[in-house]
């Protein structure tokens, strides 16, 4: 007698990875996870959940990419392909708006600050918002003694000096992503004030020469792993927390414990140089490869000259505690995106 496959009963094991695949597509968000999912288990206990969850995330994806475009053209596309959407009455109002609203010039858009910053004061560029100023000096790079719950790859401590440098108050948001790129690539869209996320360190270098293409001077760019565990742990003004800012994380940072399972658009708290987000919300990219410690004093270090994974700093929104640690080090693929990963600017003189 011929039994269907899909009718038979699934073993232990096999229920095991199916919950295991399943957890993984939801944890990533992306279409692309939730797709494999579908692919790998067509006949899993959760595929109508991931078909859900692909027409919703499909849906988004079209509406954002309309919205971003901004033309008559891109939301007859949109309504064409989803006339009964959640967001058909926006994208008609916003068509509606277009045939009666004049053109917006190019000297009508946000451009970057193109002065150069006095050197000691924080400032505020138009576009990516406020820079703060950090003041060089030396510190003790790893896993220090108020650093619990420490890896292998926070080791050996090591003392390293840096040179005055500029780096952003937050992480950057959907909004300026979206000003200077033109789309939002964001999970946890209908949040301009969030981070943009699910952008891989390829994705940042395309950015970075947008941006500095908008200005003369601006010299924007990634930190170094170690202008951010600087900046992070306070700068001059450190006073050796274990998390940016505090030694209870839930005052500074957005975690497993408090996040919802989302990013948010502000921190708990600032650290003592007024800087937002360092610890949770999302991973933040910084320039280097990821390199092991060594005991040598470094200065200015810029990490290895090649290698295979970027580092990643500060943990996310699903993050447990011991992962948002000023000292905590995570790295990923330079082509690698996730809903949990973003990053911040630094700035030269």
């Amino acid at each position: 007698v011929f039994v269907y496959q899909a009718f038979l009963p699934k073993t232990n094991a096999e229920q095991a990875l199916d919950r295991a695949a399943w957890t993984t597509a939801k944890n990533t968000g992306t279409l692309e996870a939730y797709r494999k999912y579908v692919l790998d288990y067509p006949n899993g206990d959760f595929i109508n959940a991931a078909r859900l969850k692909i027409a919703d995330l499909d849906d988004q994806a079209a509406w954002y990419t309309a919205k971003n475009t901004g033309t008559v053209a891109a939301y007859d596309d949109f309504l064409n392909r989803f006339p009964h959407s959640d967001y058909a009455d926006a994208a008609r109002a916003n068509r509606q708006a277009l045939l009666t609203k004049p053109p917006t010039t190019e000297s009508q858009q946000p451009t970057t600050d193109n002065r150069t910053p006095k050197t000691g004061q924080n400032y505020t560029d138009p576009l990516m918002g406020v820079m703060v100023y950090i003041k060089g000096g030396s510190f003790d790079m790893g896993c220090t003694s108020e650093q619990k719950d420490c890896d292998s790859d926070e080791k050996p401590v090591h003392r390293v000096t840096l040179s005055n440098f500029y780096i952003g108050q937050a992480e950057v948001t959907q909004a300026q992503w979206r000003a200077v790129m033109g789309d939002n690539p964001s999970y946890f869209k209908n949040c301009d004030d969030c981070p943009v996320e699910q952008v891989s360190w390829d994705d940042i270098q395309e950015f970075l020469q947008k941006l500095n293409a908008r200005s003369g001077n601006a010299r924007y760019r990634l930190p170094t792993e170690a202008e951010w565990e600087y900046a992070a742990r306070g700068g001059a003004q450190s006073k050796g927390f274990q998390y940016a800012g505090d030694k209870n994380v839930g005052n500074v940072a957005w975690y497993s414990g408090n996040s919802g399972n989302k990013t948010h658009p502000d921190g708990r708290k600032a650290n003592e140089l007024g800087l937002y987000n360092m610890s949770g919300n999302v991973w933040e990219w910084c320039s280097d490869w990821k390199g092991s410690y060594t005991s040598e004093a470094q200065t200015n270090p810029t990490g290895p000259t090649s290698g295979s994974p970027r580092v990643l700093r500060g943990g996310s929104w699903l993050s447990v505690p011991a992962l948002c640690r000023v000292a905590s080090r995570n790295d990923d693929a330079p082509d690698g995106r996730s809903g949990r990963v973003g990053f911040r600017l630094a700035r030269t003189f």
